[in-house]
């Protein structure tokens, strides 16, 4: 089973025009191709020739040659969110920088998908799972699926009754499951439970402590992870406002290995009903996602996004939401592959 939503061919699957090696200039021909890639070993001045119509959608994917160049040059023409030209990241050698482009007869309207990554070998979604309860007890199964170095995970979100604190102990198969952080650090609401190589086949989870509540469950399996060290680092943050758009979700620290890649699990209480997604990353591929209907100051929902950790820095989740005071939760993972 593979990832979806990975496809560049939005506009029918025109021909890509390979330009090859930059070298210190290079000159864009937009009536040739509206997609274009170029190869960037050294710093490059961009020259474009404008295509043939205004309202023209343009693509430029930059590859990294040998060496890494240190600043890329755009005509003035070119506007940028914020007024200002990306500091592009080459920092891994399969590093790609991909450039949407608007021209609206005069100006070329950029924005860039940075620093593209694909996803280690190896890594997929080998099975997945999900319920919710309105009030009771949960119970949840999982087809583990097969694979190499798989690891089960499973995300717990209270829905009614909330804050109540962490919940008890976990298992699937038979098998404890590891807690993400110690209970004392775990924000209530979303918790995370994770297990290393669960066995094949379909599996029951068995829960421990729980009051009786509302649920949303969520359980998939990826594999092609590190079994000794799946999960290098988790980092959670906590947001009470609905009306934050584009809502800036944890940093990737700049000392982290290029072959490691984030889980984002985001959780919305009371109002942001909808959906988030990353306009950012172009790899990041959302793996999961559920809400629980209901009265608005009932409302809860979660959805995981996997993706490559290039460039260090933030990760943009824009939440199409309804109006009103709520909790926003997210919680960050590096995780290591096998």
């Amino acid at each position: 089973m593979g990832f979806p939503g990975t496809s560049e061919n939005a506009d029918g699957g025109a021909p890509e025009l390979d330009l090859e090696e930059a070298g210190e200039a290079v000159t864009v021909d937009w009536t040739l191709s509206h997609k274009q890639a170029v190869t960037a070993g050294v710093d490059t001045v961009f020259s474009f020739i404008a295509p043939p119509a205004a309202g023209s959608d343009l693509t430029l994917r930059i590859r990294r040659g040998a060496t890494s160049p240190t600043a890329l040059y755009f005509p003035s023409s070119c506007r940028w969110p914020g007024g200002f030209s990306p500091v592009f990241d080459f920092s891994g050698p399969d590093n790609i920088q991909l450039v949407r482009i608007y021209y609206d007869g005069v100006s070329y309207h950029c924005r860039t998908v940075a620093g593209l990554k694909k996803l280690p070998p190896g890594v997929n979604l080998a099975g997945y799972s999900e319920t919710r309860i309105s009030f009771g007890y949960p119970s949840l199964s999982l087809n583990a699926g097969t694979g190499p170095s798989r690891i089960a995970f499973l995300v717990f979100n209270e829905v009614y009754n909330t804050f109540l604190g962490p919940v008890g102990s976990i298992s699937f198969a038979g098998q404890p499951m590891t807690r993400l952080v110690p209970p004392s650090d775990d924000y209530r609401g979303l918790q995370v439970f994770f297990q290393v190589n669960p066995p094949s086949g379909l599996g029951f989870f068995t829960f421990t402590g729980f009051s009786t509540a509302g649920y949303l469950l969520q359980a998939f399996v990826l594999t092609g992870l590190n079994q000794a060290n799946p999960v290098e680092t988790d980092d959670s943050r906590v947001v009470a406002d609905d009306y934050a758009n584009p809502f800036h979700i944890g940093t990737i620290p700049p000392s982290s290995g290029s072959d490691r890649f984030f889980l984002n699990i985001a959780s919305s209480f009371n109002g942001a009903y909808g959906g988030p997604y990353s306009p950012v990353d172009g790899q990041t591929v959302k793996i999961f996602e559920q809400a629980f209907p209901g009265p608005e100051h009932y409302r809860r929902q979660i959805c995981g996004l996997l993706g490559p950790i290039n460039p260090p820095g933030y990760r943009e989740t824009v939440w199409q939401g309804l109006s009103g005071f709520g909790t926003r939760i997210e919680r960050r993972i590096l995780l290591n592959p096998a």
